[in-house]
């Protein structure tokens, strides 16, 4: 009999959360337990959640983390979550999803269970919509693997074929062991922004046998980015791209595959070359001449090596 802990982080969003968890009850697989991790909900919605969850007092557990100003955010909430869990699996859904197919964990313990010699991860797809009810068409995730797979059902899959993809597995549609979410180090409590991102790459990149389902397991709805009630939306641009620097630098570092370093050192310069365009828009050259040097610095073009000097040179005529 395989455990499963499904970790479910939210704050002030009772609304919402009601309907994560209602998809997360109605799981065809028996052995689970809920684990509602509430990121310091006010004192009224805090009651709230409390009268939900005791409708099903035997299958969740429900843990109030003092509030902050700014919360513990959700990367500490998952963590925290894990730790009370008592599975020998971990689920996670975030409080604004759900999931769409009631025999998601029944299906991934049953793929599970052919492989004895034990799995780290099994990752799935999702949908996404906008705030307008308009389904998002382009890629976001690692669907588009599904297309060169070739197949509908479940198998293993390797590192090198997982970055064919340029997106990364939502932690709605990942299944994992907990011993190697303990492994990996967890989530990274420092970002605030993508802790997602940077937990698939360092999962990928440590993990000895991982599953792929290409099958539609949940939905995920874009924040509203005139809203500042989800972590992507209250994170302003130049916030994101210091938090993505972050991590990549982080990654560069410490991953093993030398596909995975590639690719930071090219989101590295990515993000350098965002900063500059920012910078010059905001008219503040000096610091564009530096963040262009910066990108320049990890990969060298013609082109960019003029346009670093163009910056360079408006900055000492604009001071």
């Amino acid at each position: 009999m395989t455990n499963v802990s499904i970790i479910i982080p939210t704050k002030n969003r009772v609304g919402l959360f009601s309907k994560a968890l209602d998809s997360a009850l109605t799981q065809s697989y028996p052995h689970t337990e809920i684990i509602v991790v509430d990121d310091g909900s006010s004192p009224d919605v805090q009651a709230q959640y409390q009268q939900l969850i005791a409708t099903h007092p035997d299958k969740i557990q429900y843990f109030h983390l003092i509030e902050k100003r700014n919360g513990h955010g959700p990367n500490y909430s998952r963590n925290y979550g894990v730790a009370q869990a008592t599975g020998e699996y971990v689920a996670f859904l975030d409080d604004d999803d759900y999931w769409t197919d009631p025999h998601y964990l029944s299906n991934v313990v049953r793929d599970l269970e052919q492989y004895p010699s034990g799995v780290d991860v099994i990752y799935s797809n999702q949908i996404a919509y906008e705030p307008n009810g308009t389904l998002k068409e382009a890629v976001i995730w690692i669907e588009d693997i599904a297309k060169t797979f070739q197949r509908t059902d479940t198998q293993p899959i390797k590192v090198d074929q997982l970055l064919t993809s340029n997106g990364f597995a939502h932690m709605n549609c990942t299944f994992m062991h907990r011993d190697f979410f303990l492994q990996v180090g967890g989530m990274d409590e420092s970002l605030a922004y993508e802790g997602d991102r940077d937990f698939y790459y360092r999962s990928i990149d440590q993990a000895v046998s991982i599953l792929y389902n290409p099958a539609i397991v949940s939905r995920h709805n874009i924040p509203d980015r005139g809203k500042a009630d989800n972590v992507s939306t209250a994170v302003n641009a130049v916030g994101k791209i210091l938090n993505r620097l972050c991590y990549i630098e982080k990654n560069i570092t410490n991953v093993k595959h030398l596909q995975i370093r590639q690719r930071f050192i090219q989101a590295k310069v990515y993000e350098y070359k965002h900063l500059a365009s920012i910078m010059k828009q905001q008219q503040s050259y000096k610091l564009a001449s530096i963040y262009a040097n910066q990108a320049l610095a990890n990969q060298f073009t013609l082109k960019w090596s003029l346009y670093a000097v163009y910056l360079s040179v408006l900055a000492l005529i604009k001071r």
